[in-house]
């Protein structure tokens, strides 16, 4: 009988991964931004029952997959992935699904949508070809738990904040929060009794903003920080932070900038990072970031604080650090 011929990469492309077991096949579904309706969840559940071995696996690129799928039985099992509206995710060289954090809607410190933003990218982005994977993550917040400094093209929330004095009381909880998170940008004025904020120190992370409990802290402006060029595996490379207050519209436009400058200029394979390091940051910069996006000021080598600011620990537990 004559073997079925059958093209892996084709396979790999549309969602289908051949495991280590020849004869079998990950079937990966995609979630854009990690966000599921439980009743697909349900769903994929039973046809992992019905064309797997009773289980799913959720991978750190938040997609959910099906181990051990037989090759006779995709069409049958994409057929009914369609109808229930669940769809295929991907593998190979190209915009990979989107991922994100829970965001400004669920969690108190995140400062922007990003599972919505995560969604609407892509929705526009998901599947374009690229030179090698291109992976992309929206986080709600500077704590950055999607990893934003470890893909591709990541952003993170950022928020500038201003004093309403009239509103505040003194308790100087800012000030002491500030101080165990590493950035200390408020220090108390003695003769006004209010918190100043020195800007060269802020890291924009908004946790004075949370706390106040007079609401005296409020927004000035808000936006995302921007991370190029961020990878893991054999040779991990942390990314640049080349800009700041993007707008929610603007991180859709850089994706494009991105995308269009990576397949331009790479090679066949490499990696984002690796194309950014062998043709020079400032070339980038020039050509996609141009005057129109720039960083609030300069980082330092991780892009969490700016450069000269020393990261401190100092909880409430721990005893304080006198260097």
């Amino acid at each position: 009988m004559r073997k079925k011929t059958v093209d892996v990469r084709a396979l790999k492309a549309s969602g289908f991964i051949r495991q280590t077991e020849n004869e079998y096949f990950v079937c990966r579904l995609r979630v854009p931004g990690g966000n599921i309706v439980t009743e697909k969840m349900v769903q994929a559940a039973e046809l992992a029952k019905k064309y797997g071995r009773g289980y799913c696996h959720f991978t750190f690129q938040q997609s959910i997959e099906i181990p051990y799928v037989k090759l006779d039985d995709m069409d049958a099992l994409k057929a009914e992935l369609d109808g229930l509206g669940l769809r295929m995710a991907n593998c190979g060289p190209r915009v990979r699904a989107i991922t994100a954090c829970q965001g400004c809607k669920v969690n108190p410190y995140g400062r922007v949508d990003a599972p919505g933003l995560a969604a609407a990218a892509d929705e526009k982005y998901f599947g374009l070809d690229t030179p090698a994977k291109f992976k992309i993550a929206y986080s709600g917040c500077n704590i950055g738990c999607p990893n934003p400094q470890e893909n591709d093209l990541g952003f993170h929330g950022m928020v500038e904040p201003e004093l309403a004095p009239e509103l505040c009381n003194g308790c100087t909880l800012c000030v002491q929060l500030c101080k165990s998170r590493g950035g200390e940008s408020l220090v108390m004025n003695k003769e006004t009794n209010l918190p100043e904020r020195d800007d060269k120190r802020c890291t924009y992370c908004g946790e004075c903003i949370y706390c106040c409990p007079t609401n005296a802290w409020v927004v000035k402006r808000i936006g995302h920080a921007v991370y190029v060029g961020g990878k893991h595996g054999r040779f991990p490379r942390w990314a640049n932070r080349v800009a700041d207050f993007v707008s929610d519209e603007e991180t859709f436009e850089l994706i494009e900038k991105c995308v269009a400058w990576y397949n331009q200029n790479s090679k066949r394979g490499e990696r984002f990072g690796t194309a950014i390091d062998r043709l020079g940051l400032k070339k980038f910069k020039q050509e996609v970031l141009g005057d129109k996006y720039t960083a609030a000021k300069e980082w330092d080598v991780h892009g969490d604080r700016p450069k000269g600011v020393h990261y401190r620990v100092l909880h409430s537990w721990d005893p304080e650090d006198d260097e």
